[in-house]
């Protein structure tokens, strides 16, 4: 059974108003800026990114704590714990930014603050809980430099006008 879909309205598909019209023209439509598909498209490839990038690097660090048995399970499960609140941050971050173009700069700067939080909190829990800093501090690290190049490799292929035209 097929059912037939109305057209999304232009509010729901991340319109944002354009802040040079004047009020009397904002319900007419013609100022909108309209983002590009591209960048939702982006979006939801980052996702998978991130998830198979997250898999490689949690798998990682758990062969790292099983393998070397010097280093305590708590400390790769800490790291591990670590990572995954790395990635989520990421990904919550850039939809949210995606989703209200506004708050752009708003939402990337809470990020990377919450991300700088995280590791600081993750090497200095794994120090003050007697477990290994080092293999926390290491894996954490790595973790940030995989998602912010994740984040950079999607963005970076996105193809977004940087001005839209006026259709005065």
């Amino acid at each position: 059974m097929s059912e037939n879909h109305a057209p999304e309205p232009a509010a729901s598909r991340g319109t944002v108003p354009d802040p040079a019209s004047s009020t009397s023209d904002r319900g007419s439509g013609a100022s909108d800026i309209v983002l590009e598909d591209s960048l939702h498209a982006a979006v939801g490839g980052l996702r998978r990114i991130l998830v198979g990038a997250g898999t490689v690097v949690v798998v990682a660090e758990v062969a790292w704590g099983l393998l070397a048995p010097t280093r305590p399970l708590t400390s790769a499960l800490v790291a591990v714990l670590a990572s995954l609140v790395l990635f989520v941050i990421t990904w919550l971050t850039v939809s949210r930014a995606a989703a209200a173009p506004l708050t752009v700069v708003a939402w990337i700067a809470g990020g990377y603050l919450a991300k700088v939080a995280v590791v600081a909190g993750a090497v200095l829990g794994a120090r003050a809980a007697d477990l290994d800093a080092r293999l926390v501090g290491i894996a954490v690290v790595v973790s940030v430099v995989v998602t912010v190049g994740c984040e950079m490799w999607v963005l970076l292929r996105v193809r977004v006008a940087p001005v839209t035209p006026r259709t005065d």
